[in-house]
């Protein structure tokens, strides 16, 4: 596990904008919005992602190393953090709709139906997440070798 690169989420999350958060989309209103959409805006902090212009319009996760359009559950994504399919799942996959905040754009992806999927343990807020990977970490780090 990549215990560097995890805590570089949190510093991601430490400038976020709480009321553009959603852990349901990597961006919304054209601004990141979920953990990976915040730390994928940071190429002062890694360099293996960035947010970019979709086919349609729209932000998505880039794969800087191959130019195409990449997602949390990706095996590039998998080995950035050196997480298994169950640690990246338990990071990334929304708990439920955070309903963006209530700010109403069109890209917002959140369909307000509750997932049964666990991810930042439902964080509503870059705070909520950040204390969600703070214990996540603490978790892993206390049973590494």
């Amino acid at each position: 596990m990549n215990f560097d690169r995890l805590e570089n989420l949190i510093v991601a999350l430490r400038d976020a904008e709480p009321r553009n958060f959603c852990m349901d989309s990597y961006a919304s209103c054209g601004t990141p919005a979920c953990v990976l959409g915040h730390y994928a805006a940071r190429t002062d902090l890694q360099s293996d992602f960035k947010l970019a212009l979709g086919a349609h319009g729209d932000l998505v996760l880039l794969n800087l190393q191959t130019g195409r359009p990449d997602d949390y559950w990706s095996l590039h994504c998998q080995e950035h953090f050196g997480l298994s399919w169950d640690e990246t799942e338990e990071l990334f996959v929304s708990a439920e709709c955070s309903g963006c905040q209530g700010h109403g754009c069109d890209e917002c992806l959140c369909s307000g139906e509750p997932s049964s999927l666990a991810g930042c343990g439902g964080a509503k807020t870059p705070s909520e997440a950040i204390a969600y990977i703070r214990a996540f970490i603490d978790r892993h780090k206390a049973v590494a070798p």
